[in-house]
């Protein structure tokens, strides 16, 4: 597979930078992504450093009776501020998966940050089926069945 590193070159691109960044951080041909700042009077730099902090902490939330879209391309503190402010109930999944696998993504930014986002988190998802499986050695359903007659 061809891999491409691109160079983006930003002046007083504050508003428009972290969208072309998103874009650019979910495309799965990269090596890597340089964002030149022209000396921007504005807040290009803390944009761009900001949408690839959010890009590199995988995180998967449930938000439940929100009133207004929230767009997932933000660092997880500002979606859990954001579930907050609209009165919703905000469900952390996921938080132990530690990926083993290339094409697998780790989620367990809300785990490792835990006591920070503390306060902002109203539910943790304890364990997933094949956890609780595993840990108490029930055997897979694909397995399930009867010995007498099967």
């Amino acid at each position: 597979m061809t891999r491409v590193s691109v160079i983006v070159c930003a002046h007083n691109e504050a508003t428009c930078l972290p969208a072309c960044l998103y874009s650019l951080l979910v495309q799965t041909r990269r090596s890597g992504i340089i964002v030149i700042n022209n000396a921007s009077p504005d807040e290009t730099r803390p944009a761009a450093a900001d949408q690839i902090a959010a890009a590199r902490a995988h995180f998967h939330i449930i938000a439940l009776d929100i009133k207004k879209y929230i767009r997932a391309d933000q660092r997880a503190d500002d979606v859990l501020r954001e579930i907050r402010r609209q009165g919703a109930l905000s469900i952390a999944c996921h938080l132990h998966h530690r990926t083993m696998r290339r094409f697998e993504i780790s989620t367990c930014y809300l785990w490792d940050h835990r006591d920070e986002l503390s306060d902002l988190v109203d539910v943790r998802e304890a364990a997933n089926r094949i956890e609780v499986e595993a840990a108490a050695a029930v055997p897979s359903p694909s397995s399930w069945r009867c010995r007498a007659c099967c």
